[in-house]
């Protein structure tokens, strides 16, 4: 399988097809033992596990939440985004108008709303 430069790639197959498998080894959460995985000519094997995961983006089918403010769910990865920089994506996404009504138990409001394991 060969992906161009800017190119997107959708994977879609039956249930068992290796769907998750392939991009379970792309982000290393598993080894290839059989198989040569390479970025840009680069072998993958030989790249830092945290540089590799920032440089690829994925759309998982499901949708997961952390047990933490939407804040630190919409950064998911980048530990220093400024406030400006995650706002923008939830206006990207539509969500802001949405974040903003939002009220947990202990009173934070916004983007300091805690949120619980698939969105509790």
């Amino acid at each position: 399988m060969r992906v161009r430069p800017g190119e997107k790639v959708g994977l879609v197959g039956r249930s068992g097809a290796g769907k998750s498998t392939l991009v379970n080894l792309i982000l290393r959460f598993h080894e290839a033992e059989s198989v040569h995985i390479a970025i840009d000519g680069q072998d993958i094997r030989e790249v830092e596990q945290d540089s590799l995961r920032a440089a690829i983006g994925m759309v998982s089918q499901q949708a997961a939440l952390l047990n933490r403010s939407v804040r630190d769910n919409i950064a998911l990865g980048g530990h220093d985004y400024p406030q400006a920089q995650i706002e923008s994506a939830a206006h990207e996404a539509r969500a802001h108008e949405f974040i903003m009504q939002l009220e947990d138990t202990a009173g934070r409001r916004g983007y300091d709303v805690h949120v619980g394991v698939h969105g509790s």
